[in-house]
């Protein structure tokens, strides 16, 4: 399947899954103005709507890291060997995960402090030499502390995943564990800016 029809898919699941349930059979508590408004075509939506506040998200963790390390500002993850503890009821969902050599694993940094999240600006790295940098163009703390990072699978056992250089530290929430798929995922055109480029 080439990439353009995987993200022509992706777009509309996440099209059908961002509307209500109303939308669909126009059941549901939707007043008829907030039904309206809610079953619009995502690019019709006026921008004030768009970036009103929107209600809190309540996620449940579907695992936990365990690797024994606690040393949040460890440089070098890359020989780190973690196992992913799913919660009950879920090994059935890694079926087929087994024949992937990598996984994007999502997870929540629950330890990054109130201070951080709402930080909106940072240097780099805390290096004032380079330029001032705002949260969400940086890979540190941020309002939402969601961290999403390619490692290596090395196994699959009932319930767990062995995987080798996941930058999380023990007891962190994992949210999610997805394929890694190099035709989808990487993007070798991609750029970006010279103070990062080492």
């Amino acid at each position: 399947m080439s990439r353009n029809r995987v993200r022509s898919l992706r777009a509309s699941d996440a099209e059908d899954i961002m509307r209500p349930k109303s939308c669909a059979d126009g059941t549901g508590s939707l007043a008829d103005g907030a039904r309206s408004a809610a079953c619009a075509p995502l690019d019709t939506i006026p921008p004030k709507m768009a970036a009103m506040e929107m209600p809190p998200i309540t996620l449940d963790p579907i695992g936990v890291v365990a690797n024994g390390e606690h040393d949040v500002a460890r440089v070098d993850w890359s020989r780190v060997r973690s196992e992913i503890r799913l919660r009950e009821g879920l090994a059935e969902a890694l079926l087929g995960l087994e024949d992937y050599s990598h996984v994007i694993v999502v997870a929540w940094l629950d330890r990054i402090p109130d201070e951080l999240r709402s930080r909106r600006r940072a240097y780099p790295s805390g290096d004032e030499r380079l330029p001032l940098q705002g949260a969400l163009a940086l890979r540190g703390a941020r309002p939402n502390p969601i961290a999403v990072t390619v490692c290596r699978l090395r196994k699959v056992d009932g319930d767990r995943l062995e995987v080798e250089g996941l930058d999380l530290v023990d007891g962190t929430p994992v949210l999610d564990v997805k394929p890694y798929i190099a035709f989808y995922d990487a993007v070798p055109e991609a750029t970006l800016p010279r103070w990062a480029r080492g």
